[in-house]
């Protein structure tokens, strides 16, 4: 069996290695070259501190005074820094205002709900509070985005009294804008600039596409926020619902990934579910790039969660929002779900290589690596289950006492020519762990 880990750059590789040639059999083990595609072999050597990377752990989508919160980002900043959060992605609502009063009935009904955002604050004074919280701590990196709201649409009759707002909670978190601009641009109903309407009906993922299309033709990212979420909901005398939309991760393309926790794992994550058969829509050329999982926290303030409940370790060789966004881009992230003993999994080493076997033939090996972060309330001594992942089907489990490590060699044939390996690994307390994907040529 022969194949090939897709990476980011053969020369990348070769100054990881610290020399300008590398041997033969790596030459053949890096063969396939993709500048698209970062997967996590190549993170697999930025498990390995001495190679000048590290993992810093940080926390996305969170939701400050600007937009209903009850804290502020300064006081993010602090709460990360003492709990030894490195990276803070803020993601206010860009819009919760909800207009109803099509133009033929304007002068006599209009209907408005609008709580606290970021357009409502000021997009300007929003992207000056998180530089200016970006400047408290040495130690906390601050970067802005916003869960958008691109669409939504009105049913029912005012009056009928059974007003109905939907899809006022189905968002895209939007994340590395580079200027105000980009942001006031964004096709959404709230700023003007959608091609669509709220009053002629669902237009299903027309909207998120136009969306996700505008944020990649400024350089920015996209991630499905809670896509299995559900709301039933009144607001202000407005019946609201939302229906979780999970599907719709496979009716669009190009957006960069999806939140797997809280709320996207029984649906998507889980093996066999949603993102593995995104994941072969890639592998088999239906889709240009690959989608990754990330984790959001989804914090208001009010005291529900803890600021590490949800952790993405973010694999860098400078901690800086250049490194962090190309890191989300590429999947050099893992995404960590605490247990209920606050301890935290680690994980120490995903990695890939090409060993002969008695017969001649080459075999893939994955090695795993497994530790706790940290140790309180009985330690360590917890037995974990290490599920690989491979195209959609669990093709091994190892169940063990962390620290956990071993080898996994896969000589199963292949149906075709790429596939992937990820990894979902949890113990006994509830520590879940989700890895983003290692894909191969065979």
């Amino acid at each position: 069996m022969n194949f090939s880990v897709m990476t980011g750059s053969l020369r990348i590789l070769q100054a990881m290695q610290g020399q300008d040639r590398l041997p033969r059999s790596f030459q053949l083990f890096a063969m396939t070259i993709s500048f698209s595609i970062v997967s996590l072999y190549f993170c697999a050597n930025l498990f390995a501190w001495d190679k000048g990377y590290i993992q810093v752990p940080g926390i996305i989508h969170i939701h400050t005074t600007v937009s209903g919160g009850t804290k502020t980002i300064n006081e993010y900043v602090r709460m990360a820094e003492d709990k030894g959060i490195g990276i803070l992605i803020i993601t206010d609502h860009d819009n919760a205002k909800y207009e109803y009063g099509p133009w033929f009935l304007k002068r006599f009904i209009k209907k408005v709900v609008e709580e606290d955002s970021v357009f409502r604050f000021g997009i300007d004074r929003y992207l000056e509070l998180i530089k200016e919280g970006g400047k408290i701590s040495p130690r906390v990196l601050v970067i802005g985005g916003v869960e958008s709201l691109p669409f939504y649409y009105w049913t029912g009759s005012y009056f009928k009294k059974n007003l109905t707002l939907n899809n006022r909670d189905k968002h895209m978190l939007v994340i590395g804008l580079r200027h105000s601009e980009d942001y006031k641009k964004m096709p959404i109903i709230a700023n003007g600039m959608s091609k669509y309407d709220q009053y002629n009906g669902e237009n299903y993922v027309l909207p998120y596409q136009d969306l996700i299309n505008y944020v990649n033709s400024k350089e920015g990212l996209t991630f499905w926020a809670h896509p299995e979420h559900e709301e039933i909901v009144n607001i202000k005398g407005v019946r609201a619902i939302t229906m979780p939309y999970y599907e719709d991760l496979l009716r669009t393309e190009g957006y960069t990934g999806f939140s797997v926790f809280y709320e996207g794992y029984n649906k998507i994550a889980r093996p066999g579910g949603i993102w593995d058969k995104v994941l072969m829509e890639y592998c088999i050329g239906k889709r240009r790039k690959p989608v990754w999982a990330i984790g959001e926290l989804d914090d208001h303030g009010m005291g529900d969660r803890d600021l590490t409940d949800v952790m993405n370790i973010f694999l860098l060789k400078e901690k800086n929002s250049k490194d962090v966004l190309d890191a989300l881009r590429e999947g050099r992230v893992y995404v960590v779900r605490r247990g209920s003993m606050r301890h935290g999994l680690r994980l120490e080493d995903f990695s890939l290589k090409n060993e002969i076997d008695d017969k001649g033939d080459l075999n893939p090996v994955i090695h795993v690596k497994l530790n706790y972060a940290n140790t309180i309330a009985g330690g360590t001594d917890k037995r974990v289950t290490v599920w690989i992942v491979r195209d959609g089907r669990i093709v091994w489990e190892e169940k063990g006492i962390c620290p956990l490590s071993f080898d996994f060699r896969d000589t199963s044939p292949h149906a075709g020519n790429k596939g992937y390996y990820r990894l979902d690994i949890s113990d006994e307390d509830g520590c879940h762990i989700i890895s983003n994907p290692i894909f191969v040529n065979y």
